[in-house]
């Protein structure tokens, strides 16, 4: 369990970091529109594709929730497969809830910290400032 909450952070992590440096203005490389849902849709496509067959690749807390009450609620607590005798759905909820939230407040603090690398780079340099 430890590994898929791993991947669904570090995965979580890449996917809003994508999101944040091509819908920023200062760090997107082009102002096409189209270009930028193209980069955020490829890149949930490939995350999908690595955490879908590891973690279910949930990338969302509010989709960790839904999913959690849902199959409560569908199936009773207990995981109808073989494979996952005593295990419980409430035991991986922590799992598809925190794993997202870290994540992407590891990305928003990486982003924060590019923006302010290129603003310093951009001040070295003599254009205007970058950040507001």
């Amino acid at each position: 369990m430890v590994n898929a909450f791993q991947i669904e952070l570090i995965c979580t992590f890449v996917f809003v970091m994508i999101n944040l440096l091509v819908k920023t203005g200062k760090t997107s490389p082009t102002n096409d529109g189209f270009l930028s849902c193209l980069a955020v849709a490829f890149t949930l496509l490939a995350m999908i594709c690595i955490a879908g067959s590891k973690s279910g690749a949930c990338l969302n807390p509010a989709v960790g929730i839904a999913q959690t009450i849902f199959e409560i609620v569908q199936l009773g607590n207990n995981v109808p497969i073989p494979n996952f005798v005593n295990k419980k759905f409430s035991d991986y909820f922590w799992m598809y809830t925190i794993a997202p939230f870290m994540g992407a407040v590891f990305a928003g603090l990486a982003h924060r910290g590019h923006l302010l690398c290129y603003d310093r780079i951009a001040s070295d340099k003599g254009t205007s400032k970058l950040i507001e």
